[in-house]
């Protein structure tokens, strides 16, 4: 499952972002194509907007949203649904390497290297959450 060309609801909804945010966004969303493509399970991605921002939902984990970070104006989000336990999961094991916006999202500093490994264990938990709940 190749990374797809960006849909135009998906490349409106990030055209407005600074440079530095924007290409964080598509480094996120590079990194969520790829992470479902090596990850077991993991069906196709639809990639939508949500709340107006590029979302990715698959039958087998929880929604996946990129928008700027609340409260951090140097930050892109990677949010997922706050009625899940990944972002305090993620939070126990990487304590203080990255910022939250509570159990809602991560903060992923916009322009600076993704910190991959760990952000790529987070989104497969995201991607398989629906699998992992039913096991």
């Amino acid at each position: 499952m190749p990374e797809p060309d960006l849909a135009a609801p998906v490349a409106a909804a990030i055209a407005d972002y600074p440079d530095a945010h924007r290409d964080t966004l598509l480094a996120l969303r590079a990194l969520v194509y790829e992470v479902a493509q090596r990850t077991e399970g993991v069906g196709p991605v639809e990639e939508t907007v949500r709340w107006g921002q590029p979302a990715y939902v698959t039958r087998t984990g929880t929604t996946i949203r990129l928008a700027a970070a609340r409260g951090d104006d140097d930050a892109v989000g990677v949010y997922t649904s706050c009625q899940t336990p990944l972002v305090a999961d993620f939070a126990t094991e990487h304590g203080d390497r990255f910022a939250y916006d509570g159990v809602r999202g991560i903060h992923v500093a916009a322009g600076e290297p993704l910190r991959t490994r760990e952000l790529a264990d987070f989104l497969e938990s995201a991607l398989t959450y629906k699998l992992r709940k039913r096991a």
